[in-house]
């Protein structure tokens, strides 16, 4: 297929039982100017090169940093070192469906006016679910429009804005988006869920969201001040409506809770009287699994 080289590129720190996946997804893509950049941070797991020795060379580059960095330095470092006009970073662990650089690239390609495109997502693994994020900056300052994931753009954009800040551990992607909005790029999202997200135990999104979000929050402050003030109004407003609906299911819980344990008071005081020890002992350790299911059976 005719068109602009796309460089797909690909921070590999953990994740080494995924990474060969995630390449032969980018390798079965219908739109086939493409070249992998795997850019290798030594530490937890096994050389790039030995995981993906039985990957075709002809159009995957493999860099290994000297040591451990952040991932939005090892995304700099990757498109730093590659050649194509238009750039796809994706995780290691994650997959692409196989039309998703056919149609990203065309809707690109059709309107000069983007900077770049971005999909629906779809979740795989221990969760089954479409995830259709809406990004704009005001979404992103409030936390209303969703996670970042997987963005088609132009280079000239990562050129403008001097790439990703290696500073931000988490919302790099959210930095980068709203420099390249303050820059004046256009974004567009096409509602066909073309990414494949991998839920697992050790992906980002297994982690805590609550500290993530708040260090995101503090990055936000730190260096988009003007534009946190601009959008203070909405933030203030989205967060009591979060705290409302929060206190609204802390009220609701709470009553639930209070209901059973009346009914477990009314059972037990019912077994008391029966004289049985061991069927009263029994419900006791049938009540304390149910509430902490984590406990030895």
């Amino acid at each position: 297929m005719n068109g602009p080289l796309v460089s797909i590129v690909i921070p590999y720190y953990i994740h080494e039982e995924y990474l060969e996946a995630a390449v032969l997804s980018v390798l079965a893509q219908t739109y086939t100017n493409v070249e992998v950049v795997v850019v290798f941070d030594p530490g937890k797991s096994r050389p790039a090169e030995e995981v993906l020795k039985a990957i075709p060379q002809d159009r995957l580059r493999i860099i290994t940093q000297a040591e451990k960095s952040t991932a939005p330095n090892a995304r700099n470092v990757g498109v730093k070192n590659s050649t194509g006009e238009l750039i796809l970073p994706m995780d290691a662990d994650d997959l692409l469906d196989p039309s998703y650089l056919e149609k990203t690239v065309s809707v690109l390609l059709q309107d000069p006016s983007l900077g770049g495109v971005y999909t629906a997502v779809k979740m795989f693994g221990d969760r089954d679910e479409v995830y259709s994020p809406e990004w704009s900056v005001s979404g992103i300052v409030t936390g209303t429009g969703g996670a970042l994931i997987c963005l088609l753009y132009r280079r000239t954009v990562f050129d403008a804005i001097g790439g990703y800040n290696p500073r931000w551990r988490v919302g790099d992607d959210s930095d980068f988006f709203l420099k390249a909005c303050r820059k004046g790029y256009k974004f567009k999202q096409l509602k066909e869920p073309l990414y494949l997200y991998r839920r697992h135990p050790a992906s980002t999104t297994a982690r805590s969201p609550q500290r993530d979000l708040m260090e995101m929050a503090i990055y936000l402050v730190q260096d988009h001040p003007d534009v946190m003030m601009e959008h203070l109004e909405e933030v203030i407003r989205y967060k009591e409506e979060r705290y409302c609906k929060l206190e609204e299911e802390y009220s609701h819980l709470h009553s639930e809770f209070h209901k059973l344990l009346e009914q477990y008071n009314q059972l037990e005081a019912g077994l008391q009287q029966s004289g049985d020890p061991k069927l009263l002992s029994r419900l006791k350790e049938r009540v304390k699994r149910m509430i902490s299911p984590n406990l030895p059976q």
